[in-house]
């Protein structure tokens, strides 16, 4: 029961985090608005929407893999408290983002 729990919240997880990314590259003026202006202060940024996604990518692969995935359930944290905090006036867009931020916390305690 666990195996096939931890199965589907790395799925639903990696889902989330590729469509955004791959999105981002497609159409980046819809996710450039997510970007806080003060990273525009020091990066361009489309560079910083690319560098994010990237990330996204490489955290989605992780949990698709399987591996150390205490470690990718944190990534994930991380990756949605970085788009959360700063996105609060967002708040009936984001909080899908919440959501995905318990399904993360609920897959770092299965692999505890």
């Amino acid at each position: 029961m666990k195996h096939s729990a931890s199965f589907l919240l790395r799925v639903g997880l990696a889902f989330s985090f590729l469509y955004a990314a791959i999105s981002a590259f497609m159409e980046p003026s819809l996710w450039i608005g997510f970007i806080p202006p003060w990273i525009g202060e020091s990066l361009p940024t489309t560079t910083a929407l690319h560098a994010f996604s990237i990330v996204e990518i490489i955290v989605a692969i992780w949990l698709l893999w399987g591996k150390r995935t205490f470690w990718a359930a944190g990534a994930s944290v991380v990756l949605l408290v970085c788009i959360i905090i700063p996105n609060m006036g967002s708040f009936p867009i984001i909080f899908r983002d919440i959501t995905m931020l318990f399904s993360a916390l609920a897959l770092a305690q299965l692999h505890k």
